[in-house]
């Protein structure tokens, strides 16, 4: 199970460009143009954040993947950021990985300009829309999307809440970002 950071849309393409994954993704993407079908096309399991007991629903849909043979990626923050902090991470969805005894495997993603420094472009974030989010990213001179794949947490004996807490730091430290409780 790779578990990464939240910056943008681009994620899922950027992570899906170094690994075949099946994603979890908010339902209201479905209805997104071109990325819903896509996403759809390529497995993505659809959750309704707004019901609590959907999650139950994922979970059951993860374990099905993961016997399948299917890799999943989560993005346990739950929402994006501008790709300056990491927000806690909500474990309900790492629950199948320690079901199924499945490693989980952390991801840091960060975008830059050619300098090096964090591209804010990339970022999609409170209310914008996408055609906005991709508007600032057509204008933007060079985006590089660095995928950093870190060293594996075994699942064994651990709970989610301490597995999305040590993938959490893992990420943090690759990106050196600072932590945020809420």
């Amino acid at each position: 199970m790779a578990v990464s950071n939240h910056v943008s849309w681009l994620d899922v393409q950027v992570l899906h460009s170094v690994w075949n994954v099946r994603f979890v993704a908010k339902s209201e993407v479905r209805r997104w143009p071109f990325i819903g079908w896509l996403s759809a096309r390529t497995g993505t399991l659809f959750i309704d954040r707004a019901n609590r007991r959907h999650a139950a629903r994922i979970n059951s849909d993860i374990h099905q993947a993961f016997a399948d043979g299917d890799a999943v990626a989560v993005f346990p923050e739950g929402t994006t950021t501008r790709g300056d902090k990491l927000l806690r991470f909500h474990a309900s969805l790492l629950q199948p990985a320690i079901d199924a005894q499945a490693l989980i495997v952390p991801v840091a993603i960060r975008y830059t300009d050619d300098a090096g420094n964090r591209h804010p472009a990339a970022a999609y974030v409170d209310d914008m829309s996408l055609m906005e989010s991709l508007a600032a990213i057509v204008r933007a001179p060079l985006i590089c999307a660095e995928v950093h794949i870190l060293p594996a947490i075994q699942t064994q004996g651990r709970t989610r809440r301490e597995l999305a807490q040590a993938s959490h730091a893992s990420i943090a430290a690759a990106l050196s970002l600072p932590a945020v409780s809420s």
